[in-house]
């Protein structure tokens, strides 16, 4: 990959999450978590169709523990999708109307959690795209299956984190009850 491709993902990243500041700060936090929520679902659905690419390809080539490395990987960034299709404030009992009256350190709990979120989203995509590289390359079918494995505990580490956000959330909601 190269690095002004990198470059460029990081920076939607970060104007991603300036948005997201700026809508938590004014209150519209129901807009802009749906927002947030998207572009996690975006961001793991390309990492699959990344994955879905090496895993056509070690089916053609007969790597059955890269497939099945692969498959579980797309399961989890599926989740990842899924997880970021609802959210507290996507559930119809939600009463994030006064998120205005956030004190600025959750707000800017929030946001950062926001940015390590997708931070962490774009090092997977870089994990896939590597994979991908050394696939082409003719890499040991071994070592696409350990770096694999590797994207796999990512994108679980990412779905546990983006999980975080909903309490994160939720305790917004209910300090307003």
């Amino acid at each position: 990959m190269e690095p002004s491709a990198g470059v460029g993902t990081a920076i939607s990243a970060v104007r991603a999450v300036f948005t997201a500041y700026a809508g938590y700060e004014k209150g519209r936090i129901v807009d802009t978590d749906r927002g947030i929520r998207e572009e996690v679902r975006r961001r793991a659905t390309m990492v699959r169709q990344h994955l879905d690419g090496i895993h056509d390809t070690a089916h053609r080539e007969r790597q059955r523990n890269l497939r099945e490395a692969v498959k579980q990987a797309i399961e989890v960034l599926d989740a990842v999708a899924d997880d970021a299709g609802t959210s507290v404030s996507a559930m119809p009992k939600s009463n994030h109307e006064a998120a205005h009256s956030l004190k600025k350190k959750d707000l800017k709990s929030l946001v950062q959690h926001d940015f390590d979120t997708l931070t962490r989203l774009v090092e997977c995509t870089r994990s896939a795209n590597e994979i991908a590289d050394g696939q082409a390359k003719g890499q040991d079918e071994a070592d696409l299956v350990s770096a694999t494995k590797s994207l796999r505990q990512k994108a679980q580490g990412i779905r546990n984190h983006f999980r975080e956000r909903n309490m994160i959330l939720d305790g917004i909601a209910s300090r307003r009850r």
